[in-house]
């Protein structure tokens, strides 16, 4: 379900806290060893949800919103890198960082160690070439990510410094 869900139009911001919740999101994600489709699509939700606005469940409103982040970052860091992996990884990260992530049900250090966990993702070497090579590459999303959340989060992917 959370497969046909992500794919094409079907999802909107309003049913993506619906899909989470009805395709027991939270047991897939935190299973042993889910596979990268599962891990994917459960990025693409969560960014959904983060920036509902509102709209439906948002992530803030969705009880296992901190059980599903943990078990997606440390998920998505056994992955190889892709530009859809680095941008959605950014995009949580951005959104840990705002108050409203706050309001999530973390353990006692929860959003800290997640937020740590997707930073310290972004700035691994192998996940920085990939994000270069798609800004080269004219990809629209690293192009977006680089203007609107790159210099917030001191993505090291983008600064002058390090190549």
């Amino acid at each position: 379900m959370l497969r046909r869900a992500c794919d094409g139009d079907y999802l909107n911001r309003y049913f993506a806290g619906k899909v989470a919740t009805e395709a027991h999101l939270q047991e897939a994600i935190t299973a042993a060893n889910p596979d990268s489709e599962l891990v994917d699509h459960t990025g693409l939700l969560l960014t959904i949800m983060a920036d509902s606005g509102g709209t439906g469940i948002t992530l803030e409103h969705y009880p296992p919103a901190s059980a599903v982040l943990e078990a997606h970052c440390e998920h998505v860091g056994r992955l190889e890198p892709s530009v859809e992996r680095f941008v959605i990884a950014a995009q949580l990260a951005e959104h840990l960082h705002h108050p409203a992530a706050e309001r999530i049900a973390w353990p006692e250090g929860g959003r800290e160690r997640v937020l740590s966990g997707y930073l310290s993702l972004l700035d691994r070497d192998e996940w920085c070439t990939v994000a270069r090579a798609g800004l080269a590459a004219g990809d629209h999303r690293v192009t977006w990510l680089v203007e609107a959340l790159a210099p917030s989060l001191g993505l090291r992917a983008f600064t002058v410094n390090d190549e």
